[in-house]
Parts: C-alpha cells; structure tokens; sequence
C-alpha cells in the first residue's frame, strides 16, 4: 500500500517536486512547461492533427509528470503534447460522430450527388461555377494532408478521400469532356479567384498562425489547415456571383447550392453541441469565424431558396447588371 501511495504521488501533478541535495523542491521547472504546453495547445490546435481532437492540460501534467520531472529533467513541451494527445483523442473519435455532424457530412455528400446528375441530365454546366469547384479542391487538398501522416477512422479516411476524387472529377469533365467543355461559359463564370480568394487567403493566413503561434511554434501542415479554413468562406463566392446573372435559377441546381449550405449550418450545430456535451472539447477560433462568413454567404440564398419552395415555384434572385 506504501508502494502504491507513493507511485500515485508521484504521477499527482499537484504531488510532484524535485530533490536537490535531500531536500524538497517546488517543482518550477514543471510549472513553467506545464504553462507552456498548454499555451502550445491554445495557439496551435491542428497540432492534434485535426480540430475535432483537443489536448487537456490535465493529461499534459500527468505525462510531465511521467515523463519529465520524475526522472529528473525538464520534460520535452512537444513529445508530451503529442503524447498527451493520443491519449485524449482516442476516446472521443465516438463522440465525434453525433448526428449533427452526421446531417452535415450527408448534406455535402448529396449537394455532391446532385451536381453530378445535373451534369448529366443537362449535358451543360451553364449556371455552374467551375472556379468554386477549383477553390473547393484547393481546400480539400490543403486541409487533408493528415491522410499521409495520420489515421483516425475509416469513416474519416473515405471520406476525405470521396471529396477529394468527386470535386477532382467535376472540374475534368467540365475543362475536358464534350459536350460541357465546348458549353462552358467563362463569360459568366468571371469571378478572378486566384487573384481574389487564394491570393488574400494566402497573404492572411501566415499573419494569424505566426500572430498566434508564434515563429517558431508553427507547422507546415498547420498552416495549410489554416488557409483551407479561411478560404473555404469564399470559395461560394463565384457560384453566387453565377447565380445572379440568370432571373431563375435551375431547380437541380438550386438543390446543389441549398445541399452545399445546409452542410454548414449543420456543421455549425456540431460545434455548439461539442462544446456543451464534450468536456474536452476546444475548438479553434478561427474555425467558429469562418463557419459564421460562410453560413452569412448563404443567408440571401436560403431566403429565395425557402420562399420559392413553399410556393411551388422556381427560386428567383435579383438580377444584377451583367456589365
């Protein structure tokens, strides 16, 4: 019982201290690690690789502790955060998948589906932007880098992957296949992106990560999670701006747009039930600000969207002056 009592001591956060020449010590070292792990924690949440997995200074202390102070040296901040993290995302990859998060993955998957079939029965993408679906890839290929380096469940991994390869094959049939490469408009679909979505994005994202995590306190991966994020809001931008060109707007397509938004709005949800019912949860700020630009996006869509369902008829958007 001594034994045991003495073990729990030692790996009790509050328990630890340090002997220096048979004395007692407050254990300072292991404060100020333990502050600065869990301000690595704070300013660099993807280095959990993924926002859903959020590191506890609760279990960083144990594993200082542990790993650290116990046997007389400072502990290493970034080895224990990662340990810490493994053992704190395991048990909440169930809690992941609520049913929030399930209607928004749902949704992205049908507003997916449904531009497929809207290709194929119209043989035309007029009405369809082809540089949202090109910013899109450029989102999924920067956030999901995580496929090379981690694994969190299958669900996860094909999913990644069924984004990836379906946007991939809108955009090659649009530029590449007859008849919707010699009917594609680039008249209408003028919106310059790279100049005003990815070029902004990139300019902006290295002035927070480096605000917020500091110089040396950032990775590559890190940073692309954080352009995905502030350039998905925008990357609708051309698709609404094709919209407005036309009076009304194709139902199939109009189905495509209100899939694409309500995704968010679940995902939107998803957070908030996260941060009521998971005690660990702690998501990055970043990801609250964006998500809340792009459902702002959708607003003026749903409204005509809703307004021309409940009438039977086609959704309508005001026209705007094609010069």
């Amino acid at each position: 019982r001594a034994r045991r009592a003495s073990r729990a001591g030692a790996r009790r956060p509050q328990g630890l201290a340090v002997r220096l020449g048979g004395l007692s010590a407050a254990p300072v070292e292991f404060e100020q690690h333990r502050s600065d792990c869990s301000q690595l924690c704070v300013n660099a949440p993807k280095r959990c690789r993924s926002v859903d997995f959020s590191c506890t200074l609760l279990q960083i202390e144990k594993e200082v502790g542990a790993t650290g102070l116990s046997r007389g040296r400072p502990p290493n901040c970034r080895r224990t955060h990662a340990a810490a993290t493994r053992r704190v995302s395991e048990p909440q990859t169930s809690n992941m998948l609520n049913a929030f998060r399930m209607a928004g993955d749902l949704s992205h998957v049908v507003s997916i589906v449904v531009l497929f079939l809207r290709l194929k029965a119209t043989g035309t993408p007029v009405g369809i932007s082809l540089k949202t679906q090109e910013l899109y890839l450029v989102v999924f290929l920067t956030r999901y880098l995580d496929l090379f380096t981690s694994f969190y469940s299958l669900y996860n991994t094909v999913m990644k992957i069924a984004y990836i390869a379906a946007t991939a094959a809108i955009i090659a049939m649009v530029r590449l296949k007859s008849p919707w490469k010699f009917k594609y408009d680039r008249t209408q679909d003028a919106f310059l992106h790279w100049q005003f979505a990815v070029a902004p994005c990139a300019v902006l994202t290295p002035m927070y990560v480096l605000f917020h995590s500091g110089r040396h306190n950032w990775h590559m991966i890190e940073m692309l999670w954080t352009f995905s994020i502030v350039l998905e809001p925008v990357a609708i931008v051309p698709q609404l701006f094709v919209l407005q060109r036309f009076r009304e707007v194709e139902n199939l397509t109009a189905h495509y747009v209100f899939f694409l938004g309500t995704y968010r709005v679940f995902y939107a949800f998803n957070w908030v039930y996260r941060a009521m019912y998971e005690p660990f949860y702690h998501g990055a700020r970043i990801v609250y600000i964006c998500g809340a630009i792009q459902t702002f996006l959708y607003a003026d869509f749903f409204y005509y969207y809703l307004k021309a369902k409940s009438m039977g008829a086609k959704v309508s958007l005001p026209m705007v002056n094609k010069n």
